[in-house]
């Protein structure tokens, strides 16, 4: 979704697992940040001004991974949204369930909800995909808040203690300094393992706006 959402919604399930399964967490104070404004916005020619992105990951004691991933931007000019104006969602329906997308678009204080319901329209055999264009059948003007956001949840394994991980809350922020500067992707977290909780931060992870 966009131009840096799918990178960080790939990336984070593998750092976010080995936080857990690797050396005892660190303590850190305060509760987990969900999301972070991006003051960057986006590139110059970008048709929107991104402002929040972020991603909730649940594990529950029965192995079910849930993630919620959110992208908020504001439309700088009326007009074509290109990528913007579309969503879209990969799916293993063998152990994930079809998940759920929708997007809300504010205007003048006035919301609309979108909700993807049609079939998905392309499989190769194992993965599914769901995307269709949302709202591009009405022409949104500048200014409009856009919020689009997908819920998946399906089954997962994990390798080594699954028991330390079950209870495993994560969240991430991503952090632009200007459409030239670094990313920094901060993780935060709680470990349940052996009846005793561990809360982590992890910000070792930081790219450049060129890999964008």
């Amino acid at each position: 979704m966009g131009w840096t959402a799918q990178r960080w919604v790939f990336l984070l399930p593998g750092l976010a697992l080995a936080c857990a399964t690797g050396p005892a967490p660190r303590a850190v104070p305060g509760p987990p940040l969900v999301h972070d404004t991006l003051p960057g916005g986006g590139p110059d020619d970008a048709p929107v001004d991104q402002l929040t992105e972020s991603a909730r990951y649940d594990f529950a004691p029965d192995g079910t991974k849930t993630l919620r991933y959110t992208v908020r931007y504001r439309v700088r000019s009326r007009g074509d949204l290109g990528p913007f104006a579309a969503m879209r969602a990969e799916w293993s329906p063998w152990f994930q369930e079809r998940p759920q997308l929708e997007a809300t678009v504010t205007e003048a204080d006035v919301q609309a909800r979108y909700t993807v319901t049609y079939d998905a329209y392309s499989s190769d055999g194992v993965d599914f995909i769901d995307g269709q264009v949302v709202y591009t059948s009405r022409v949104i003007t500048s200014g409009a808040d856009v919020s689009v956001s997908h819920e998946e949840k399906g089954l997962v394994t994990i390798s080594g203690s699954q028991d330390a991980v079950l209870d495993l809350d994560v969240a991430f922020r991503v952090d632009v300094a200007g459409s030239t500067g670094s990313v920094t992707v901060v993780v935060d977290g709680t470990v349940t393992a052996d009846g005793e909780t561990f809360s982590y931060s992890d910000e070792s992870l930081s790219l450049t706006a060129a890999t964008f």
